[in-house]
């Protein structure tokens, strides 16, 4: 171990390694450094993490840091950050690797600039009591990447019985389920694109909390198995609260093409048992969110209290006009129908503002105030579609340019739908572009 005085060098400058090595407190955009380590394989990291103070950088050089479980540590407010070395990486560079990760009762951690690939399940587990873990740039995937998870079993990450994470800018591909996030408090997911999975992102009893921004794109479910994907779920099976205070806002789900995927399905399991307690999710927002596809359930809401749901779009692809449940005998493909927005059991919903294929469906009480019905095949009723959207794509992936109300009509004037483009999905790999933006996101 080499110590060093206590001048400045920037972030991510070009510096000799050894097996670990302390730097001079060291700069960054979002916040500065007290101390650097630079490390190159597993031994080293470990080293490194034995002695890091709060407010430490761990520099990653290229290579293979297999399996890291990390039990009952506090790096302190100023957290450790671990981050690969090559800070302005592309799509192509090789980065930093992990097997998998494991943080139980971890507090004070970032990791962003690294991959976690393998058959672990989950690949990245954040449980029993953690806080105050923030990834950024972090790509998750099976052991396969091919772009086609029937040959994966695992999920990318499950958050569980924690607070105060957050997931920004990550990639979830060549997986069966993108992540699980359950019993826990003050979560932003934020930025992050999952495709190529056979499930997206599923939460249950978890508070105060954002699902914001997010790319959900090319689901390839086993529907021969009975799979029925969601992009984005929210259940209550063996919990005893649902979903509270908790914000999905302008998310990207885009699965046209012959496979059927739900797109914000929320419902609780009690209300199969009528006669025995009742959970519901309460204070949901949900709001500027695009759907295209063909499930019925483009946004369903069902035991729910108090969601202001407006200015989504619910739109129906091309397969969804088949208006069918014929499936291909080799399960790759599915039925496809007009999808909607309803609430159900439910009251003091608020549906506003929303573009959809049919009326406001579902028996939910509350203000169902000026939404716009496009025109669908099995109604056969509603604005056309070129009155108030552009053109309707026929591709599987269009860009969210093709969802946007048109401008200078009056519906856009009236704010009804999305009025205008956002970014969403992970959107770059280097360091130096997300790190700072997903500590700003990072909640109090």
């Amino acid at each position: 171990m080499k110590l060093a005085s206590a001048f400045a060098v920037p972030l991510f400058a070009c510096l000799s390694v050894s097996a670990l090595t302390v730097l001079p407190a060291t700069s960054a955009v979002a916040q500065s450094y007290t101390a650097t380590y630079d490390v190159s394989d597993q031994a080293g990291l470990l080293a490194a993490l034995k002695v890091a103070q709060s407010g430490s950088l761990i520099r990653l050089a290229m290579g293979d840091y297999g399996d890291i479980n990390l039990y009952n540590r506090n790096f302190g407010a100023g957290r450790v950050t671990i981050a690969s070395a090559n800070a302005a990486a592309s799509a192509t560079t090789e980065r930093p690797t992990f097997a998998s990760l494991t943080l139980q009762t971890v507090s004070g951690l970032i990791f962003s600039g690294v991959d976690v690939v393998g058959t672990a399940h989950p690949l990245v587990n954040i449980h029993n009591g953690s806080s105050d873990i923030i990834f950024s740039a972090v790509r998750f995937y099976g052991n396969s990447i091919n772009q086609d998870p029937w040959d994966d079993e695992n999920t990318g990450l499950w958050i569980r019985g924690s607070s105060r994470i957050t997931i920004f800018s990550c990639l979830f591909q060549d997986l069966s389920n993108g992540s699980f996030i359950q019993r826990s408090d003050k979560v932003t997911y934020m930025r992050n694109t999952l495709r190529h999975t056979r499930e997206g992102l599923n939460l249950a009893a978890i508070s105060n909390s954002r699902v914001i921004l997010n790319h959900f794109h090319s689901f390839a479910p086993r529907y021969g198995d009975g799979e029925h994907p969601d992009a984005i779920q929210g259940w209550t099976t063996n919990e005893t609260v649902g979903l509270t205070n908790v914000e999905i806002s302008s998310n990207a789900i885009i699965t046209g093409g012959d496979k059927a995927v739900q797109g914000i399905f929320i419902r609780s399991q009690t209300e199969e048992n009528p006669e025995g307690p009742q959970v519901v999710h309460k204070s949901l927002k949900v709001a500027g969110n695009i759907y295209f596809g063909s499930s019925v359930h483009g946004i369903t809401l069902g035991s729910v209290e108090s969601a202001d749901v407006r200015n989504n779009v619910v739109v129906a692809s091309p397969w969804g006009d088949r208006n069918s449940s014929e499936r291909a005998a080799d399960g790759h493909s599915s039925g496809g129908y007009q999808p909607g927005i309803r609430g159900y059991s439910g009251r003091f919903n608020n549906f506003s503002r929303n573009i959809s294929m049919a009326p406001i469906g579902g028996d939910s009480s509350g203000n169902r105030t000026e939404n716009v019905d496009v025109y669908d095949v099995v109604q056969k009723a509603g604005v056309p579609w070129t009155n108030i959207l552009p053109t309707r794509p026929t591709t599987s992936v269009p860009a969210i340019t093709s969802f946007i109300t048109l401008a200078g009509t009056t519906y856009a004037t009236d704010s009804i739908g999305v009025i205008r483009t956002f970014g969403y999905g992970f959107y770059t790999e280097r360091v130096t572009v997300t790190l700072p933006r997903a500590i700003s996101a990072h909640m109090k």
